[in-house]
């Protein structure tokens, strides 16, 4: 889903590798030349999930 999509959304508790996805997904495109960088946001308030 994640190569053939612009807009995935990943579902799930904590722990269960969400973020690590997405980033070796971006990791993947910045080694390949398919993006020239990686920006990383993430909210001021806690989502409310903990491990």
């Amino acid at each position: 889903a994640i190569a053939k999509n612009d807009i995935v959304i990943s579902i799930g508790p904590a722990g269960t590798g969400k973020t690590y996805l997405a980033v070796a997904m971006a990791v993947d495109a910045l080694l390949k030349n398919r993006v020239k960088r990686i920006i990383l946001a993430r909210p001021a308030v806690e989502a409310g999930e903990s491990l």
